[in-house]
């Protein structure tokens, strides 16, 4: 393994470590692998919320939460999309642009 890949997965493995990844496990990743230094990502990962337990985007603290009918893990991403569409244009979002609201 070179030195520059070693260096990469020490960095991977800080930001994913960090105390404050702790409930934003899968948000830590992306700032890893999207290659954010560990106080770069540390402050991102201040900045966002904490998944509840369970971790469901409805406990975030912004109030949006999807409604599956499907057991936990069985949705796919067409049924995840579309709740979330929902989900923000009950909110008044815009979904694209020109889109009345």
């Amino acid at each position: 393994m070179t030195d520059v890949a070693k260096a990469e997965r020490a960095r991977i493995h800080a930001v994913t470590s960090l105390p404050e990844a702790a409930g934003r496990e899968a948000l830590a990743l992306q700032l890893a692998l999207n290659g954010l230094t560990t106080e770069q990502a540390r402050a991102a990962l201040l900045a966002a919320p904490v998944a509840a337990v369970g971790g469901r985007a409805g406990d975030s603290s912004i109030g949006l939460a999807l409604a599956t009918s499907k057991p936990e893990g069985q949705s796919n991403i067409r049924d995840v999309s579309a709740a979330w569409d929902g989900v923000l244009t009950a909110r008044g979002m815009r979904l694209r642009e020109g889109e009345e609201v």
